[in-house]
C-alpha cells in the first residue's frame, strides 16, 4: 500500500514506535522528486502488509496533496480539540480486525485517539471504535477491537450523515 505523507520517516517511525508488529525496512532506492520510507505491517494468520510512506516533492499547488494533508491535520485537530461533530476525512480508512497499535502510549504521548460512536438511522449508537490518522498522512485507521477498552481514547458521537 502506498500512502502519501508530508514526512515519510516521521510516520514510518511513528507506526514502528506504536505498532509491536511493525518493522521499519531499510531505505528504498531514490525516486526523482519523491521522499519514501517503508514499514512491513504482520497483520496475522501470515498476512503480510508493506506500507510504503511517500511525499511528492514536486507538489506545489494548493490542492497538492501536501497542502491537503495539511487541511486534513487542521480538520482533525479542530474535532478533538473542540468535540465537534464528524469529519468526513475519517471515511477514508481501513479497517484493522486485529491490531497492536498501543492506545494508551499513543494518547499519553498526545496523539490524537478517539473512540466513535455513530447516530444510525435508527437513532440508535453503533458500537464503538478506535479510530486515528498516521501522522502526516490523510490515513486513517478504524480498530474495530484492537484498544477498544481502553479509557484514554476521547469519546466522539458523531452524528456523520453518511
Amino acid at each position: 500500500r502506498t500512502i502519501l505523507s508530508n514526512d515519510p520517516r516521521a510516520t514510518a517511525e511513528w507506526m514502528v514506535k506504536y505498532y509491536e508488529d511493525a518493522t521499519l525496512l531499510p531505505d528504498l532506492p531514490g525516486c526523482a522528486h519523491a521522499e519514501r520510507a517503508a514499514v512491513k505491517h504482520d497483520l496475522g494468520n501470515g498476512i503480510i502488509q508493506v506500507l510504503i510512506f511517500v511525499k511528492d516533492t514536486a507538489a506545489t499547488r494548493k490542492d497538492d496533496p501536501p497542502a491537503m494533508i495539511e487541511r486534513v491535520e487542521k480538520a482533525t485537530q479542530n474535532l478533538f480539540e473542540t468535540g465537534s461533530n464528524y469529519t468526513w476525512w475519517f471515511d477514508n480508512h481501513d479497517g484493522f480486525q486485529r491490531s497492536s497499535y498501543d492506545v494508551e502510549a499513543a494518547v499519553a504521548d498526545g496523539d490524537n485517539v478517539g473512540k466513535m460512536m455513530h447516530y444510525m438511522d435508527n437513532g440508535k449508537l453503533s458500537e464503538a471504535y478506535i479510530m486515528y490518522f498516521f501522522p502526516h498522512t490523510m490515513y486513517a485507521i478504524q480498530n474495530v477491537h484492537g484498544g477498544i477498552h481502553s479509557t484514554a481514547p476521547k469519546e466522539l458521537f458523531m452524528n456523520d450523515c453518511r
